[in-house]
């Protein structure tokens, strides 16, 4: 399988979410970024992961009467991961579970404010790639993808499937 420098890995993801439900509105883009901590044992392919995923955006029409949108988004997610480090190119797929926390605080212009909640499980799927570049120092690509529920913010509820494309950075620790 391959020789290992360590069984845990670190990393740092970059990129765009893009919610499926049209009805999100502007707010179907937020910027996120990622922190995922991985073990293998070296003698497996297979092990676990954990992380941590937050993605914002502030869109709208900044003006004192139609006011703007916010969207921010805070998950904290766990599963099984695959990977097979034994070339210069690591291939990774992972599932698990999110708990996803989102918040949507919209300006009614003229001072008002109106800000709104949700908590939600949902699984995912994961898969990407690492470059080794140097010792214990990769690069990679990600495609992430979550299914299943309902952000449910009061009076609107949407779908909460969503695609995450990024790169990034790791490291072995």
């Amino acid at each position: 399988l391959g020789a290992r420098n360590a069984n845990l890995r670190v990393q740092l993801h970059y990129g765009q979410l893009e919610l499926a439900d049209a009805r999100a509105g502007d707010n179907r883009e937020p910027e996120a970024v990622a922190l995922t901590l991985s073990h293998v044992p070296a003698d497996r392919i297979v092990g676990l992961e954990l992380g941590l995923n937050v993605a914002w955006d502030n869109v709208g029409i900044e003006d004192a009467l139609l006011g703007e949108t916010e969207y921010s988004a805070c998950e904290f997610f766990a599963g099984a991961r695959a990977q097979y480090d034994a070339y210069r190119v690591k291939p990774y797929v992972a599932a698990g579970g999110t708990l996803l926390y989102a918040n949507r605080t919209e300006s009614l212009g003229l001072g008002g404010e109106r800000s709104e909640d949700s908590l939600s499980v949902h699984p995912y799927i994961r898969a990407g790639a690492l470059l080794r570049v140097g010792d214990g120092f990769h690069v990679g690509i990600e495609l992430r993808h979550v299914v299943g529920g309902e952000l449910d913010f009061g009076a609107d509820a949407f779908d909460a499937d969503n695609e995450q494309l990024t790169f990034g950075i790791a490291f072995d620790v």
